[in-house]
């Protein structure tokens, strides 16, 4: 590749990156439904059944059952009416989108780096990680990769855009993001995210930074109180617990982040669960250790400790909604989509300089197709996993 044009890698670089990503998702093409969601959101919803003038104002007009994601409903609708209730077409759609996401993380990555061999290992890392499986090959999932998909294209035409195409940049970044919160308010902190460049950029957020933020918040405002109408019997329903099990799984989430095994369709918090449980007290204890690590390291813009940061912004949205009837959820791996990306691209940074360190040419690459190798494996599981019902639950 180092006998290209830059272009021509760059080319090279994505046609990898996209063609790996087809084809470990590839066998998703065979299943079916799942019957967890899907049944609710795409099986016996008429709205998704029909593409009219009816069910897309129905789209944008109603909440389905309990979230406003009137752009997630009509790619659903449109998926509908291609395949006559095929799961096929909505598997199809959600791995294309799967790959956009791929490509937006290689960009904002090399954008960010100057380098394409981090940006490279970023976005296979987020191609290929396993707790991206179920938001990409659970049909009804479609919210959280539309919203990702969106919210890394608003972040990727601010960043990348310069001179005089930096205008219009922030003005596509802003429409974006407005098509990200349509997919799934809970991309709502996105923009944060810039702050957090700014800040590994610089070393300090000045006081244009937040200005640059106010169109950002301009959007999301009306669509918060929408979103809020739809979740009442959540927000009503919410008690003390909602907190402790909220941070149990964040830090839950991140540990599947390094250690991407035993991952699950639900993570069940027991039965009998207080603040003194054995697992949350440990949970805490490595949040209470992360966060002063961050403190310690803050004043060298550590890309992890940004990353963190940034990780747990885009997560609390999804944090809150931990209950599901009488049960409470401590997660689900679809909520992390997003904030995977960003974790990724540091994770890709911090790799390439550790192994640079040994002064070999050729620990990172070998470490790197290690290490994508074996999520490679482990995501071609996973995704096998999600074929029908009752291999999703096993």
């Amino acid at each position: 590749l180092y006998t290209m044009s830059s272009s021509l890698r760059t080319a090279v670089a994505v046609t990898i990156l996209v063609s790996m990503t087809v084809l470990v998702y590839f066998p998703m093409m065979r299943h079916g439904f799942i019957n967890w969601d899907d049944d609710l959101v795409i099986v016996n919803n008429p709205v998704v059944q029909e593409l009219s003038p009816w069910s897309v104002r129905q789209a944008f007009t109603t909440f389905d059952p309990e979230l406003y994601v009137p752009l997630t409903v009509l790619s659903l609708q449109i998926d509908y009416w291609l395949g006559g209730g095929s799961a096929l077409p909505f598997h199809v759609t959600s791995m294309l989108l799967h790959c956009m996401s791929v490509v937006l993380v290689f960009l904002i990555g090399f954008t960010l780096t100057k380098k394409k061999s981090i940006a490279f290992l970023a976005a296979a890392l987020f191609a290929l990680h396993p707790i991206n499986v179920e938001a990409v090959a659970v049909a009804s999932a479609r919210k959280d990769v539309l919203s990702g998909m969106f919210a890394l294209l608003s972040l990727a035409v601010v960043i990348c855009t310069q001179g005089r195409w930096q205008r219009a940049g922030k003005i596509l970044s802003i429409v974006f993001y407005g098509c990200s919160l349509l997919a799934k308010i809970s991309t709502v902190f996105a923009p944060i995210l810039l702050l957090f460049f700014a800040w590994g950029k610089r070393g300090k957020i000045i006081k244009k930074d937040w200005h640059d933020l106010l169109p950002y918040v301009c959007v999301a405002l009306p669509l918060i109180i929408v979103g809020t109408l739809g979740k009442q019997e959540v927000i009503g329903g919410l008690e003390f617990m909602t907190i402790p099990i909220a941070l149990w799984g964040a830090v839950f989430a991140l540990a599947h982040l390094f250690f991407p095994i035993r991952l699950a369709l639900l993570y069940p918090v027991p039965q009998f669960f207080n603040v003194t449980h054995p697992s949350f007290l440990l949970s805490i204890s490595a949040l209470v250790l992360l966060g002063l690590l961050l403190v310690r390291f803050s004043s060298r813009r550590t890309y992890l400790g940004i990353a963190t940061l940034s990780f747990f912004c885009l997560l609390v949205p999804s944090l809150l909604n931990s209950r599901s009837g009488d049960t409470y959820m401590l997660i689900s791996d679809r909520y992390a989509y997003m904030p995977s990306a960003v974790f990724t691209i540091a994770s890709a940074i911090v790799l390439y300089f550790f192994l640079k360190s040994f002064r070999n040419a050729y620990v990172f690459p070998v470490v790197s197709c290690t290490v994508l190798l074996v999520f490679g494996l482990l995501c071609s599981k996973q995704v096998r996993t999600f074929r029908d019902t009752p291999s999703a639950f096993a």
